[in-house]
């Protein structure tokens, strides 16, 4: 039984392929007054831009006498789906905390920081030392333990997660999800330029001349036959469902070319761009999950698997405040990714290379280490 629910780790990770073609904040334990409490400012509205993710970030933070009254951004063009979130909790925090000490969005980080750093230097026009908000430390308030029953849970909800996910509650499974994530809008399923797979409503239509067996030995030889063949080859056959599925859901694709060479174009080609704008497909997945009555834990990191005997039964976690989570279930789906996040572990299995994803990545192999742990 150990071993068939930990290939629930491998499908995962694999299916992530088809829809490939995003970090956290530090966080603090202890309060600490010190020189910020002891801070005059000269009373006001300062301005200050600091270039977030995308694009510059202008934003104004009102002055008394002894304190941040307000903070406000006027101006930004960043990815909306998240901005929205750093807007609602990154002022406010600096605000009620009188610290430039806060916490980033998880999955938005460097329009968070933009924020503060803006802020920072706003104070600093004010006649302040920022360095004494940035010392402040805030004390996190974990709540009670929760404890929560169900058939499945998923922990990463990415494009593999959110699939299995929709899946094992369209059959009939009670199901939750854990995301370290604040929101799906985090998620590079969400944001990827679409997925490949053989033999779609789409392909059909333009009568393609891609098989899966043209993909898979194209995949194999590439790889030097390094991987999981049984899996890569079902993950082809089974492509064909997950696009019907998406379609379903209401995205819309066109056949496309890669952006870089591949042997998948023209009457062989198989990458499916997806047509809806980030908004719409955001939507997709909001209303999926609602629709499937799919429960989501956000700001959640999967950090232990429960083990009964042989069976894995369970799924420790953290809550972004401490809050301690245990979810007892009969299946545990591991699908949160590699380890891009992680330069550690990118040092450690990569012969030291260096590699930078793009704004960051919350695939820190969190998944991958507790499968070992217990013994996969």
């Amino acid at each position: 039984m150990k071993r068939k629910r930990l290939l629930c780790l491998m499908i995962a990770m694999l299916l992530a392929v088809f829809m490939a073609t995003g970090c956290d904040s530090s966080e603090t334990n202890s309060g600490n007054g010190g020189e910020a409490e002891n801070q005059s400012y000269e009373a006001g509205t300062y301005t200050a831009t600091i270039y977030g993710y995308l694009s510059d970030v202008t934003v104004e933070t009102t002055f008394s006498e002894s304190e941040i009254t307000e903070v406000s951004v006027v101006e930004q063009n960043e990815t909306p789906e998240l901005f929205t979130l750093v807007e609602e909790q990154v002022p406010a925090a600096i605000v009620e905390h009188q610290s430039l000490s806060v916490d980033s969005v998880t999955g938005a980080t460097m329009s968070s920081v933009a924020v503060v750093r803006a802020v920072s230097d706003c104070v600093e026009q004010a006649g302040a030392d920022p360095s004494a908000l940035r010392a402040k430390e805030i004390e996190k308030q974990a709540g009670e333990d929760e404890v929560y029953e169900t058939d499945v849970v998923v922990v990463g909800l990415g494009a593999s997660g959110f699939m299995a996910a929709h899946n094992a509650a369209i059959n009939g499974a009670d199901v939750m999800a854990i995301e370290k994530g604040a929101s799906v809008a985090v998620s590079n399923g969400v944001k990827v330029s679409g997925p490949f797979a053989v033999d779609t409503p789409v392909l059909r239509e333009m009568d393609s001349k891609l098989t899966v067996g043209k993909a898979f030995y194209h995949m194999m030889d590439y790889s030097h036959w390094s991987v999981n063949a049984p899996l890569v080859r079902r993950s082809l056959e089974t492509s064909k469902e997950a696009v019907t599925q998406l379609m379903d859901m209401g995205y819309e694709f066109r056949e496309a070319d890669f952006r870089f060479e591949t042997p998948f174009k023209n009457e062989y080609g198989g990458f499916h761009l997806i047509l809806n704008p980030l908004e719409e497909r955001v939507n997709i997945w909001e209303n999926t999950l609602e629709k499937d009555g799919v429960d989501v834990l956000f700001d959640t990191t999967g950090e232990k698997l429960i083990q009964d005997g042989d069976e894995i039964v369970g799924v420790e976690a953290t809550k972004k405040d401490g809050t301690k989570v245990t979810v007892n279930a009969d299946a545990v789906i591991l699908a949160t990714g590699g380890f891009v996040g992680n330069k550690e572990m990118v040092r450690e299995y990569f012969s030291g290379a260096e590699i930078n994803p793009a704004g960051g990545s919350l695939s820190t192999g969190d998944g991958i280490n507790m499968a070992v742990e217990v013994g996969a």
